[in-house]
C-alpha cells in the first residue's frame, strides 16, 4: 500500500480540521511534483504523522483556516494519538494537479481554501482516522509499505 508521510499540524488538518487539499512542492516545478505523485492517484493511502513538525507559522494558518485553536486541544495537546512517526489515517487521493491547472482567473480561487500556489494538489477524501497510531519509521514523499504485520493493524481498526 502507498503512504504520505506529513507534518503537524497538517496532518492533524487532514483528520480534524476539514483539509481536503495536500500541497506538495519540487525544485524543478509543480508538474515535476504532480508527476511524482501520480502512482497514489484514485488509490487509498495511509496517512502517516512525520516526526517532524512544521514552525509557528503552520499552526496559525490552521488555526486561521479551521477556526479552532490547533494547540489547545490540537496535535500539540493530543501527542499521544498523533504519535511521532506512524500511521494515524487512510484517504482516497481524489486527484492530483498543479496550482496552475486549477487557478480561476475569474474568481481568483483555486480549488480549495487549502490550495497553494506554485504545488501540486493532491485532492483527498475519504479521510478515516485509526483508533490509534499504528507506529512505522516514514519516508520523504510517496512511500510503499509492505509490511504485513503493520498493514494487519490497519485493515483490523478499519473494519
Amino acid at each position: 500500500m502507498m503512504a504520505l508521510s506529513i507534518r503537524q499540524p497538517y496532518l492533524w488538518a487532514i483528520c480534524r480540521g476539514g483539509k481536503d487539499v495536500e500541497n506538495r512542492a519540487n525544485k524543478r516545478g509543480q508538474e515535476a511534483a504532480r508527476k511524482q505523485f501520480l502512482p497514489a492517484s484514485g488509490r487509498t493511502v495511509l496517512l502517516h504523522a512525520s516526526s517532524r513538525w512544521e514552525g509557528e507559522e503552520a499552526f496559525r494558518v490552521v488555526r486561521h483556516r479551521t477556526g479552532l485553536d490547533v494547540t489547545a486541544g490540537g496535535p500539540r495537546a493530543d501527542t499521544a494519538w498523533f504519535g511521532d512517526g506512524g500511521f494515524v489515517a487512510t484517504a482516497r487521493v481524489e486527484a492530483i494537479h498543479t496550482a496552475d491547472a486549477c487557478y480561476d482567473p475569474l474568481s481568483g480561487r483555486m480549488c480549495s481554501r487549502w490550495a497553494e500556489e506554485n504545488a501540486a494538489h493532491l485532492v483527498l477524501g475519504e479521510v478515516r482516522v485509526l483508533h490509534r497510531p499504528v507506529p512505522y519509521r516514514g519516508a520523504l514523499g510517496l512511500f510503499k509499505v509492505e509490511d504485513a504485520t503493520v498493514l494487519s493493524q490497519i485493515r483490523r481498526q478499519l473494519a
